[in-house]
């Protein structure tokens, strides 16, 4: 299994700041995209083993637009814990929903959960 991590945010330094070190620690390869073109170059050299969106960079719209080319696990970080961003992304094929404020050692418990279950 593919130890990389692709994360799509298009200008989100705080988030490439806080959750890199974690990932790194634990093993993953971390690697970021600004948009789901690049993204998608990537898939089509190797693809990756879990794919972190947020709703900042078109989330939604990214994560339907991965559902098509693959069945990698999908985790969507949010602004806000809003029922409404769980539904819509649950529909388009998300796995799983986490608010951009959950502390990393939570989101690296997500992952992994997602990764080896």
């Amino acid at each position: 299994m593919s130890n990389m991590v692709y994360i799509v945010s298009d200008d989100d330094m705080m988030l490439r700041q806080d959750i890199q070190p974690f990932l790194e620690n634990e093993g993953f390869r971390a690697i970021f995209f600004k948009n789901f073109s690049l993204l998608y170059q990537a898939f089509k050299y190797k693809e990756g083993a879990l794919v972190i969106l947020n709703t900042n960079s078109d989330g939604f719209k990214i994560a339907a637009e991965v559902r098509q080319i693959s069945n990698v696990p999908i985790l969507l970080l949010t602004e806000q814990d809003l029922n409404e961003n769980y539904v819509t992304g649950i529909s388009i094929g998300v796995n799983t929903s986490l608010t951009m404020s959950a502390n990393p050692q939570k989101l690296i418990a997500y992952i992994k959960a997602l990764l080896f279950s």
